[in-house]
């Protein structure tokens, strides 16, 4: 008996040896991917948390993915991120080598029929979510701006990258709901160009990530230079829980509700996405890496180092934020998108 079953596996070993000796046996993902390049994109200047959930992207999430490709970022700054989602849903290949790290108002820019919204954010393969995210407004203390009072005193310069980004929809939203007094000065380039014109004078606010200002700029917010006034959120983060939301500044209900329907996108936060029509098995695969890396020790280690959070959610539970979203009640997005498109 021994010899009999020492014959059967041998068989069954030579078997196993000649099938994976042929192309059936073969990784299909393993052998896409080896060799190739993936570009992570992303929609702002290289600065910010934009940019570094990419890099972070880049140096990590290849030793989870078959056939362990290189990757590399991409920056497409333009019109607050919407020139990069445009790009990913009309120009992309759609073949699992392109991503982006999306502006978080992917959903509300289509729900309010921004200018310039050329995709269906329906139809976009939904990776993964970095971390929610909270936008807030910081003002210069140099230029006396040093409460929130002050905002509905005088008037108060705040710099803007392009009209789907809340630098300049929250500002807009205040004026309107909240009596402040925002002079917007809209077309730089990207927060960096925001937080140096702060610093020269040319402005006095700006509106960029909590994330960023406990990070990039931190120095700013530690050395006494600026000030967090409001933070655009349903409820308030619980690093600044003393700073008021932006709809708990507003003067009515109906402003409390628009606001509140913005801050939605805070949950979509940073979050990685591909075009549509990308082959089901390799958005599985990228997911499957995503969620991966995001609790791998070394890209925790990494987040820690660079002063980021981390509070990831799945591409199914991300994709469900977005659909959320996209079904808002009419009158309030009716409300918002008008107030937008006035000013």
């Amino acid at each position: 008996m021994p010899g009999v079953l020492a014959a059967v596996s041998r068989t069954v070993l030579a078997a196993v040896l000649l099938c994976c000796a042929v192309p059936a046996c073969a990784d299909p993902l393993e052998d896409f991917y080896r060799g190739r390049t993936v570009t992570v994109a992303f929609g702002t200047e290289p600065v910010g948390t934009y940019h570094i959930y990419a890099q972070m992207t880049a140096e990590h999430l290849a030793r989870f993915l078959p056939g362990k490709p290189n990757i590399i970022v991409q920056s497409m700054p333009g019109a607050g991120g919407l020139r990069a989602a445009n790009h990913l849903y009309n120009v992309a290949p759609r073949d699992g080598t392109y991503m982006l790290v999306v502006v978080q108002t992917v959903a509300t820019d289509q729900v309010l029929e921004r200018a310039g919204t050329k995709y269906d954010a329906r139809k976009f393969n939904y990776i993964g979510r970095y971390s929610d995210n909270t936008p807030v407004v910081v003002a210069w203390k140099g230029a006396g701006v040093i409460s929130v009072d002050v905002l509905r005193a005088r008037e108060v310069i705040i710099g803007g990258t392009g009209s789907a980004s809340p630098t300049d929809i929250i500002p807009k939203l205040l004026n309107e709901f909240g009596g402040a007094k925002f002079k917007l000065i809209t077309g730089y380039k990207g927060i960096n160009d925001t937080a140096l014109a702060m610093e020269r004078g040319e402005t006095h606010a700006m509106i960029a990530s909590l994330a960023a200002f406990q990070s990039v700029f931190a120095p700013l917010i530690r050395d006494g230079k600026a000030a967090i006034l409001l933070q655009s959120a349903v409820t308030r983060h619980k690093d600044i829980p003393d700073i008021p939301t932006v709809g708990e500044y507003m003067l009515s209900p109906e402003g409390r509700s628009v606001a509140d329907f913005m801050a939605a996108s805070s949950d979509i936060g940073r979050a990685l996405i591909a075009p549509p029509d990308v082959p089901s098995e390799r958005v599985q695969a990228l997911q499957k890496a995503f969620a991966d890396m995001a609790k791998s020790p070394a890209f925790l280690k990494d987040a820690a180092a660079r002063n980021i959070d981390v509070n990831p959610v799945t591409g199914d539970e991300l994709k469900r934020t977005v659909e959320v979203t996209l079904r808002a009640p009419p009158g309030v997005a009716a409300i918002a998108k008008k107030v937008l498109d006035d000013k």
